[in-house]
C-alpha cells in the first residue's frame, strides 16, 4: 500500500516539476489565493522548478526573437492551431487614401531585467505579446506614416527612407517596455493598387521608349559629329594642300619672273653691245661679205651703187 502511495507521491512530484529552457528565463505566478498575481518570481534558464497546482511558468526567450506578418501566415503562439490560414499582412492607405499592403519581418530581444514588469503588464507570454501587442503598435505606425506620403514615394525612391523611419518610432516605443527592436524589414514586394501598379507599367514603358530613343539620338549625333569630324579633316587636308600648291604656284612664278627679268636683261645688255659694235665700217664690211659680185639690174633712187665705193 505504501509501496503504490510513495509511487503516485513522485509521479505527481515529477509531473510538477517543470524545466527552463537555457537561453531563457521563466516567470512563476501563483494563479489563486492572497498571493495571486502579485508574487511572480523570475528563474533562470537551464533548471527545474517545483509548479504547484495553483501556479504556471511562462517561458521568456533571450535570444533573438523572429516574427512575421504576411498575407500567408497564420495567427501566432496559442492561436495557430485552431485558427486557419488568414491576411497577417500590414494593410495601410497613402495620402491620397489608396490601400497599400506588406509583408512584414521583425527582429527583437528582451531585456532581462525588465521581462518581470513586461509580464506584470501583459500577464501572457512573450508570442501572444508580440501578436496582440507589439503588432498594433506597427501597423499604427504604417498608418501614421504612410498617410504622410503617396503611394509612388513608398512603392518607389522612398521605399528604404519610409521603412527606416518606422523602423525608428517602433523602436523608441517598445525600448520602455525592455523589448529592444533589431530590424523591421520587407519580406516581399509591396503591394500596391492594381491601377498604380498599371500606371508604373505604362510610365516604364514610356521610360524605356524614351531612353532608347535618347539612345538613338545620341548615336546619330556622335555618328553626325564623327562625320563632321571627318569633313573638317579631309577640308583641313584640302586647304592645306591648296595652300601648298599656291605657295609652289608662287615660288614658280617668282622664278619665272625672275628668269624673265634676267632674260631681258641678258638681251638689253646683249643689245647695248651690239648696237655698239655696229660701226660704218663693220656694215660695209658686212654688205662686201654677202655681196656675190653681180650688179643689180636696176637700180632705182639715187642710183648709187651697193657698194660705196670711197674716191
Amino acid at each position: 500500500m505504501y509501496k503504490y502511495i510513495s509511487f503516485f507521491i513522485v509521479l505527481i512530484l515529477s509531473l510538477s516539476c517543470q524545466r527552463v529552457p537555457p537561453g531563457s528565463v521563466g516567470i512563476i505566478v501563483d494563479t489563486t489565493g492572497a498571493k495571486a498575481g502579485k508574487t511572480d518570481r523570475m528563474v533562470d534558464g537551464g533548471t527545474r522548478h517545483w509548479i504547484g497546482p495553483t501556479q504556471e511558468l511562462h517561458i521568456f526567450p533571450l535570444q533573438k526573437i523572429q516574427e512575421k506578418w504576411s498575407l500567408a501566415d497564420q495567427r501566432l503562439a496559442s492561436e495557430r492551431e485552431n485558427s486557419p490560414h488568414i491576411d497577417q499582412s500590414i494593410t495601410f492607405q497613402d495620402v491620397q487614401g489608396l490601400q497599400i499592403s506588406v509583408d512584414l519581418g521583425m527582429s527583437f530581444q528582451l531585456e532581462k531585467a525588465k521581462i518581470p514588469d513586461l509580464f506584470k503588464t501583459y500577464r501572457t507570454n512573450i508570442e501572444v505579446i508580440a501578436d496582440r501587442e507589439i503588432r498594433p503598435i506597427v501597423q499604427k505606425a504604417f498608418n501614421n506614416y504612410g498617410s504622410k506620403h503617396k503611394v509612388s514615394y513608398i512603392y518607389g525612391v522612398g521605399k528604404s527612407d519610409f521603412i527606416k523611419a518606422i523602423e525608428s518610432h517602433v523602436r523608441d516605443v517598445l525600448a520602455p517596455n525592455g523589448i529592444i527592436l533589431n530590424r523591421l524589414s520587407y519580406l516581399g514586394p509591396i503591394r500596391a493598387p492594381n491601377g498604380f501598379l498599371k500606371a508604373l507599367e505604362r510610365k516604364a514603358e514610356v521610360g524605356q521608349k524614351t531612353a532608347q530613343r535618347q539612345s538613338e539620338i545620341a548615336q546619330i549625333e556622335a555618328e553626325m559629329k564623327k562625320q563632321e569630324k571627318k569633313y573638317e579633316a579631309a577640308i583641313r587636308e584640302k586647304k592645306a594642300k591648296a595652300i601648298a600648291y599656291a605657295e609652289e604656284l608662287e615660288i614658280r612664278a617668282k622664278a619665272d619672273a625672275k628668269k624673265i627679268l634676267l632674260n631681258a636683261e641678258a638681251k638689253a645688255k646683249a643689245n647695248e653691245l651690239l648696237s655698239k659694235s655696229i660701226t660704218r665700217d663693220f656694215i660695209e664690211y658686212e654688205k662686201m661679205r654677202k655681196w656675190n659680185g653681180v650688179l643689180p639690174k636696176t637700180v632705182l633712187g639715187d642710183q648709187q651703187s651697193l657698194i660705196a665705193i670711197e674716191e
